[in-house]
This record gives C-alpha cells, sequence and structure tokens, in this order.
C-alpha cells in the first residue's frame, strides 16, 4: 500500500520554490491553473471580447435604451496525462551510508527533480514552437556578435507586432542565461544603459533589460546571483551510460516574448497555462501540491520505493499573445 508522503511534496507555493532552485521559469511562463476534473474546457476571453467592435457609437438618444453586448468565452480542451518516477531506497544501501546522508530525503528530492525537470523540458520545447506561436522575426544579427547585433530594437520591434496583433502589451521576455550574458555585454545595450550611469556589463540586471525592451520582466532560465548550480540542464545520454552528456533546455538561438497570466483568474488572455487536475495534484491535509510523494515497500527487493508524480497538461491558448526571436 503506497502512503501518501506529505513532507516530501511540493505544495502550490514551494513549487514556484523548488522550480527556481534549478533555474526553471516554465511555471512562470504557464502559470497553473487548477481544475477539478481530467479533462474539460478553459474559459478564456478572446481578443474580440476583450476589444469588441468599435465601429459603433455608444450614444443613447432620449427616451431609447442603451446599446447592448454580450461578452463570449473561448474555450480551450484540456485532458492532463499523468507523470511520475519511482526510487528504490534498498534496506542494505540504506544503513551502508546512514552516517553520511539521508537515502529516503536524497530518493525523494531525485524523484521529484526528475519530474520537474521533463516539465521544464516541455514547457521550453512549447515556448519555442514556431509552428504554435507563428509570430517570429529574425534578429538583425547574433547576440554575441557585440558590435552590430541590436536585441533592444529587434525586441521592441516584435513587441509592437505582438501588441498589433492581440492588443495588448507583452509582459514578459524569457531567454537562457548564456543569451543573456550575450545581449548585456552588446555595444547597443551598453549604450543605453550609459544615460542610466550604468555602463559596466557586469551591473547591467534583468530588471535594466526590462525597461530597455519595455516589458514588466525579463525572465532567465538559470539563476543569477547564488551558489546553488542554477543552469538549466538536461542529460540526454541513455540511462546507464558511464557519463552523462549535458544539453541546454531553453534555446541557445531564440528568445520568447509575449503576454503571460499574472492573475488566478482562468479567463485572463495568455499565452497559455498549466493545467493541473487537483484531485490528482493534492496531498492529506487540503494542501494544493503541484507534486505527490509516495511510499511503498517491496520486499522482493528489500526496500521502499519512493514515488513522485503529477497529472498536468501544458495548454496554449491565445497564440497571438507570443512571439519568438529567432538567430539569436
Amino acid at each position: 500500500t503506497a502512503i501518501q508522503r506529505v513532507e516530501f511534496g511540493t505544495n502550490y507555493e514551494e513549487f514556484d520554490t523548488a522550480m527556481s532552485r534549478q533555474g526553471f521559469i516554465g511555471h512562470e511562463i504557464f502559470r497553473p491553473l487548477f481544475r477539478r476534473n481530467q479533462t474539460g474546457d478553459v474559459p478564456q476571453r478572446g481578443i474580440q471580447d476583450v476589444m469588441p467592435n468599435s465601429s459603433r457609437t455608444n450614444r443613447r438618444a432620449v427616451g431609447a435604451g442603451y446599446r447592448r453586448v454580450s461578452g463570449r468565452w473561448t474555450k480551450h480542451t484540456f485532458a492532463t496525462e499523468e507523470y511520475g518516477v519511482e526510487e528504490l531506497i534498498d534496506d542494505r544501501e540504506t544503513m551502508m551510508y546512514e552516517d553520511m546522508f539521508d537515502q529516503e530525503m536524497w530518493a525523494a528530492e531525485r524523484s521529484t527533480d526528475q519530474v520537474l525537470r521533463e516539465y521544464e523540458i516541455n514547457a521550453a520545447t512549447l515556448a519555442n514552437n514556431t509552428s504554435v506561436y507563428t509570430t517570429t522575426q529574425a534578429a538583425t544579427a547574433a547576440f554575441s556578435v557585440k558590435a552590430t547585433a541590436t536585441p533592444v530594437a529587434d525586441i521592441l520591434t516584435l513587441v509592437k507586432t505582438i501588441e498589433d496583433a492581440c492588443g495588448l502589451s507583452p509582459n514578459f521576455v524569457a531567454m537562457d542565461r548564456a543569451l543573456y550574458r550575450e545581449a548585456k555585454e552588446t555595444n547597443e545595450v551598453i549604450d543605453r544603459l550609459k544615460y542610466w550611469g550604468g555602463d559596466d556589463p557586469k551591473n547591467t540586471t534583468p530588471a535594466a533589460l526590462a525597461e530597455l525592451f519595455d516589458v514588466e520582466r525579463v525572465i532567465i532560465a538559470g539563476k543569477l546571483q547564488s551558489r546553488e548550480p542554477g543552469v538549466v540542464i538536461k542529460n540526454t545520454a541513455n540511462e546507464g551510460a558511464a557519463s552523462a552528456t549535458l544539453a541546454r533546455i531553453w534555446s541557445q538561438t531564440q528568445v520568447v516574448v509575449g503576454v503571460m497570466a499574472n492573475r488566478p483568474d482562468p479567463a485572463t488572455t495568455c499565452l497559455g497555462r498549466t493545467v493541473m487536475w487537483s484531485k490528482e495534484n493534492r496531498a492529506l491535509g487540503g494542501g494544493r501540491p503541484v507534486t505527490i510523494n509516495e511510499q511503498y515497500r517491496d520486499e522482493k527487493v528489500r526496500g521502499d520505493v519512493s514515488r513522485s508524480r503529477m497529472d498536468s497538461q501544458l495548454l496554449p491558448l491565445t497564440t497571438a499573445c507570443a512571439g519568438i526571436l529567432t538567430g539569436c
């Protein structure tokens, strides 16, 4: 019988902490949305409903009624899927190393990391998918070409294109930490920051770039100031390989610009959400976990099995709310 280990699970608040500790950003771009059913519809206000026909006048004649309009909803169908990993906690191994570390805690953290890392991979794949978010624009030059690259001008042009397409102003720019390092050292960025007294590239922050890009946030995949590991990577080597084959999760050539949900309202117009089935992302005690951790006994191997799982789907919504800068 599997017993829920609530102390090992990540609740809604800790989800953000657990993801951020690794430098993950997918949960910020595709804000989680909890639903009571495994399948169903997510309502969203379409652009035509956020901004209805403006060609008709609202002027009322004396004695006449007011012009009436009715708001509509755009429905997006979802069907969550279950993701989970099990980790064996061998009794003999536990006793061998009990004076060095807590094997039970390590197994729970490792299995949870695998579930969250796959989520990050799927989020990065969706966000950078030019077949889903078809508004694309080529960068003037790669950010590594410091003299001729123009990340500010390129992103501002893309921001305007998205505004004209959806009627909303993008509130984020997302990129990998490696691209961020290159962008902040381009001549264009340094020249503009000189007017703010910030001509030293090492003093350039995501907040400063957000001002230049005219968005609320610049979201960087990978922590900027921490002693903990924060490079958002994946291991592409086969199971059991002698060594790891590491690769960046977020694109090294693309920057994502768009409108993300910044409030819990399920009908918020945005590029997409992470739909989570609340019945399978809920632990004992009435909390709202994103990963459920369980443990059961397996006498065949004389050990315990730690399991981490969650039930979710990354759902693109108003695709006009995002654009991709390529060739960065």
